[in-house]
């Protein structure tokens, strides 16, 4: 049996974080996730997931448009590697800094419901079909 996969998430806008609920629940137990709502809360769950074991560590993370928590993580020596990936209503405003600190992926969230759960369940099942067969599509 695999190890869940272990998504980190930083999303102030509350609709959002539950479009996250709505796209991961599908996954079950092969996907654990943390929503966090600030940054803050969202190193806490990182330092609580470094002192975890290896089988803990996250394996995308998350977050909305802040440069801060990108360079927090860029410059880690534990989680520097990590891919993340910034979802933001304004990628343009971030655009310049994302990439010159080394984001994995920036992708822009419409601000429609529907579209938005579209994007983010494309985004979820497009980094999760090569980690765990059968993700559907």
């Amino acid at each position: 049996m695999r190890r869940p996969l272990y998504i980190l998430i930083l999303e102030r806008d509350p609709s959002i974080r539950e479009c996250y609920r709505s796209v991961l629940a599908p996954f079950g137990a092969r996907v654990q996730f943390d929503l966090c709502s600030n940054s803050e809360k969202w190193k806490v769950r990182l330092a609580e997931r470094q002192l975890s074991s290896a089988s803990a560590c996250p394996t995308l993370l998350l977050t909305d448009s802040d440069i801060d928590v990108l360079t927090y993580i860029k410059e880690s020596p534990k989680w520097g590697l990590l891919p993340v990936v910034m979802v933001s209503s304004t990628p343009e405003s971030c655009l310049p800094e994302a990439y010159d600190k080394s984001v994995s992926a920036l992708v822009p969230c419409p601000e429609d419901p529907s579209e938005r759960e579209d994007i983010l369940a494309r985004l979820v099942r497009f980094w999760l079909a090569s980690t765990i067969p059968n993700t559907g599509g």
